[in-house]
């Protein structure tokens, strides 16, 4: 069980019981690999990257286009060859 409160200045302070512990520890490795080989037609990857447009079909083409275009290399080099 996790309960927040609010401190007087204004932030937060998230109590966690122990044996929720080791399930926040696995979090980040979870939403790197989603967020690296997304599947979208996962309802995870789904909620992650809702639809931007409703009523617009072109929008919503070009959207998922740019979504699951390739990502620059990790060193930050975003020029070709």
């Amino acid at each position: 069980m996790i309960r927040m409160t609010q401190t007087e200045e204004g932030g937060w302070t998230a109590w966690i019981a122990t044996t929720d512990t080791f399930s926040l520890d696995k979090l980040p490795d979870q939403l790197r690999s989603v967020l690296e080989e997304p599947d979208f037609s996962d309802a995870v990857v789904s909620r992650l990257f809702p639809a931007a447009y409703t009523n617009d079909p072109d929008a919503v083409r070009e959207y998922q286009r740019l979504l699951r275009r390739p990502r620059p290399p990790k060193n930050g080099d975003t020029r070709d060859g």
